[in-house]
Order: C-alpha cells, then sequence, then structure tokens
C-alpha cells in the first residue's frame, strides 16, 4: 500500500512538472507492465491500492495541459458518451456500486481521445515519442526471452501460478497460459494474450515505418533504421510464441490495411509475398525452438485446438442471454462480477454498459478514422477498424492496455500539429514507397 501511495504521489508530481509529450511517453513506457505489477502488488502487498489510478491521473494531466476542455463544442461524441456511462451508472447503481472500475475506465478511454489531438508536435516530439515506443517495444521482448527461456518456471510459483489437481498432478491454474498443453510466451506484461496484442502494435509500427521511407526513415541515422529492424524481428518472435490469434490478425489485418488504403494494390500484392516468406522463416524458428508448435499453429488455425470449440460454446451462450428477456442488453452490470463472460469484446461492452454505449463508442472512433486529414496519418487509422473487427470473436481487446494503443491511435490520426509538421516541410507523402 505504501508502495502504490508514493508511485502515484510521484506520478502527480511529474505530470505536472512535465510537458504532455513527456506524460504520453511515460504512459507508453509503464502501460505494457500495469497487469503483471497489479497482480504482484496483490500477491505481495496485500492489495493493489491507489496505483491503477495512474492510468487516470496521467490521462487527466493530459486533458488539462492540452486544454481539451476548450474543444469540447468539437468532441460532443466523447461528451455525450461520458454522460452516457454515468447515467447508466447512475440508473444501475446497485449492480455497478461494487464495480465502478469499469465505468472509470470507459471515461478515461473518451478523455483519451479528446486530449491526444490537442498536443503540439514538432519534428524533435515525433522523433522523441517513437523512440520512447521503439525502446519500450524493445524492453518489453526483452522480458519475453527472460521470462519464457530463463525465469519462467520460477515466476509461476512466485505469482502462485501453479495449482494442485485432484489426480495428484501440477498444473497452471489460468488455461489462458497454455495452448494444447504447451506453454506460451508472456514475458512480464501479465498473460500471453496482451503479451501477443503489445508485440503485434509493435511489429505493425516498425514495418510501417520501414515502408514510411520518405516520411521517416530519411530524416534518422542509419542507426535508427538497423535499429528498427532488431525490434521488428524480436516483436515478430515474440508474437509467434505468444500464440495470440488476435494479435496476428491485428497485425496482418492492420498492415494490410494501411498498404490498401495508401492506394497501393501492387505493393500489397508484393508485400504479402515477403510478408509470407519472411512468416515461413519466423514459423521455422518457432519449429525449431518449440518442435510441438507446429501442431500448435496448425489446430489453431483450422479451429481443431480445444480453446476453440470452447469459446465458440461461450459466445453461443452469451448471445442467447443477450436475446432473452432478462438480458442486459441496455447495460448496467460489469463482467467482473463473474456473472457474466463472453469471449467477444464486444458483448462484454454490450453487457456493461448496453447496445447505445457500444454504438456511442465505435462511432467515436471511426468518426476519427474518417476525419484523417492526411495519407501521412494513416499508418494510426487503420489500427482502428481492424481492433474493432478483431473484438467480435475476442475479448482482450477491452480493458487491458491495448484499448489504450487504440485511442491514442484514433488520437494521433486527427492530430493536426503532425500533419502540418509534415505539410510545411514538404514531405512527398503520396509518393511511392
Amino acid at each position: 500500500m505504501l508502495f502504490s501511495l508514493v508511485f502515484i504521489l510521484g506520478i502527480c508530481a511529474f505530470c505536472m512538472k512535465k510537458s504532455p509529450v513527456t506524460i504520453l511517453g511515460l504512459f507508453l513506457v509503464i502501460l505494457p507492465y500495469h497487469n503483471f505489477i497489479s497482480s504482484f502488488l496483490e500477491l505481495f502487498a496485500g492489495g493493489k491500492g491507489l496505483f491503477p489510478i495512474w492510468r487516470e491521473i496521467c490521462i487527466v494531466a493530459l486533458f488539462v495541459k492540452t486544454k481539451a476542455y476548450n474543444r469540447l463544442h468539437r468532441n460532443v461524441l466523447p461528451v455525450l458518451f461520458i454522460i452516457y456511462v454515468i447515467l447508466i451508472c447512475t440508473l444501475y447503481w446497485g449492480k455497478y456500486q461494487q464495480n465502478l472500475s469499469s465505468t472509470r475506465l470507459y471515461i478515461s478511454y473518451a478523455v483519451l481521445l479528446m486530449s491526444v489531438p490537442g498536443i503540439k508536435f514538432d519534428f524533435s516530439r515525433i522523433y522523441y515519442i517513437t523512440k520512447v515506443f521503439l525502446l519500450s517495444s524493445f524492453v518489453v521482448c526483452v522480458g519475453g526471452f527472460i521470462q519464457y527461456f530463463l525465469v519462467r518456471k520460477e515466476l509461476h510459483v512466485l505469482m502462485g501460478d501453479y495449482v494442485l489437481r485432484p489426480w495428484g498432478k501440477i498444473e497452471l491454474d489460468a488455461p489462458n497460459w497454455t495452448i494444447m498443453g504447451y506453454e506460451r510466451m508472456a514475458g512480464f506484461v501479465g498473460v500471453p494474450n496482451i503479451f501477443g496484442l503489445i508485440t503485434s502494435v509493435s511489429s505493425f509500427v516498425c514495418v510501417a515505418l520501414l515502408t514510411e521511407k520518405r516520411e521517416y526513415l530519411r530524416r534518422v541515422s542509419n542507426a535508427d533504421q538497423n535499429w528498427l529492424k532488431v525490434i521488428l524481428v524480436l516483436s515478430i518472435f515474440c508474437m509467434i510464441l505468444s500464440f495470440s490469434r488476435t494479435g496476428w490478425v491485428i497485425f496482418v489485418g492492420a498492415f494490410g490495411a494501411l498498404l490498401i488504403k495508401r492506394g497501393k494494390i501492387f505493393d500489397c500484392i508484393k508485400w504479402a509475398g515477403y510478408s509470407i516468406v519472411v512468416s515461413m522463416v519466423f514459423v521455422a524458428i518457432a519449429f525449431f525452438v518449440m518442435p510441438e508448435s507446429f501442431d500448435i499453429i496448425y489446430d489453431s488455425l483450422s479451429g481443431n485446438e480445444s480453446s476453440v470449440s470452447r469459446r465458440r460454446g461461450m459466445l453461443e451462450h452469451s448471445l442467447a442471454i443477450m436475446s432473452s428477456m432478462s438480458g442486459n442488453g441496455i447495460g448496467g452490470t460489469d463482467i467482473k462480477s463473474g456473472d457474466y463472460f463472453a469471449e467477444s469484446a464486444v458483448l462484454n461492452v454490450v453487457y456493461e454498459i448496453g447496445v447505445l454505449g457500444l454504438l456511442f463508442w465505435g462511432i467515436m472512433l471511426f468518426m476519427n478514422y474518417f476525419l484523417c486529414p492526411h495519407r501521412c496519418l494513416w499508418i494510426f487509422s487503420v489500427v482502428i477498424p481492424i481492433s474493432i473487427v478483431a473484438a467480435f470473436p475476442q475479448s482482450n481487446i477491452v480493458q487491458s492496455p491495448y484499448v489504450y494503443y487504440m485511442h491514442i491511435c484514433a488520437g494521433l490520426a486527427i492530430n493536426k500539429s503532425i500533419y502540418k509538421k509534415y505539410a510545411s516541410h514538404s514531405i512527398d507523402c503520396n509518393s511511392d514507397v
């Protein structure tokens, strides 16, 4: 408890003194480790204490320092979304009074979406935030190798992940740690699915930057280009060993959508061929490191893996609840209460804030996608539709660090200062790669 108090005070002091760009950099550095630190505090410090609110403190600081409150008339949908969530919380107080964390999270998503477009960027700040994200991604990947190859069993013992079954066998308690009996890479970010999502984001960003030669790499040194390639290799390898199908879909879909949105169908086909060859190389390496990964990948893609059928059953059950008269189609509860959970982020959102809340949220994100002012910023906007599509069959999109990446990308996609810096320096954003 003392640690969380000192940590929160430190975050408050940092946010009071630093600029919005630096606060966003701190947010990107700590965000991947939020779940792991929370679990560690619960086990060894008697509870998380105030630690989880560090995200809201950073977001509120961004809101204030970017003077987003002066642009509320331009953020009608996020404001209406916040009012709606508060209204749902008020109407269903009997269900929500013990589970206000979800209400806090939904409101913070909207506030983050209003704040990021107001950050003033110049080339040095763009370069700074890119370097911070890449360094954070590198540390996440190195942590994955350390966890998986060096301290995997010791970490499970420390975190209490093992359980003794009635038949006398010691196994991992949480089923999402394994796939077909084999353990997945998770690093120090919490669980494998979150690790896969984070490495998919870093993989996409690295590939997108490498293909933007006239917009980004022309202004950095060769050392940065090599650094970018190293992080790409590490991120893809970690993403494969996480066996996060959601991560795979987001990486492939976002990169394909980026090329198509640029109007480069030929490049899309060319890069698809390159990606297949490179993926085969990485998969071959994965087979060498973990021979059983062939069966895992094959059964995962073919739908024969046991968790696929389990997810299908949960999805059908949740749809039955939603369609019944007693369903929570208008929201008013929390999936953390244990009464309901679906392997679909979309259905979980509907259960918590209702169909109207989901509609508000989806329109709010897609408006940023359609309002993206220039091709230079499409690297951010393409993440939005792919993420929403992936949210239908997977639950890991929402209420995990990835959802913050979504809203940061949505905000950066309409950040006019980034566009103006590109335009003022006559960078040819429309030229072929």
